[in-house]
């Protein structure tokens, strides 16, 4: 009884933490946009931005909300990055291949002036 007490816990402890762990894996990077999208496929729908690294590999990212980065304007951010410019990006999380998630941007600086 005290083993099947602990894995229920323990379970319940990983469940609750879930959503935690992507705001663990942070990244900045620089990059060219190549092209935004908005996606329909979900209910509500997402910004997705396609970014263009240096080695000309592409890197999908999502542009979100989230409460626990105190970040509410996603669609002001992605109304400001615009395809062809390139950005430092600070995002968190990490891109699953078999599931449509995507780093989330938290910030996005234009540097193809400088």
């Amino acid at each position: 009884m005290k083993h099947k007490n602990l894995l229920i816990g323990a379970g319940i402890a990983a469940l609750v933490s879930m959503p935690l762990l992507p705001h663990f894996s942070r990244n900045s990077f620089t990059a060219e946009v190549a092209k935004k999208e908005f996606e329909t496929i979900e209910k509500p729908g997402r910004y997705i931005v396609t970014a263009k690294m240096n080695d000309g590999s592409a890197r999908t990212l999502e542009v979100s909300d989230s409460l626990l980065e105190w970040k509410f304007d996603s669609s002001g951010l992605y109304k400001n990055i615009e395809p062809g410019k390139s950005y430092n990006f600070k995002v968190y999380g990490w891109k699953l291949p078999f599931l449509p998630c995507y780093e989330n941007i938290v910030a996005a600086n234009d540097v193809s002036s400088k």
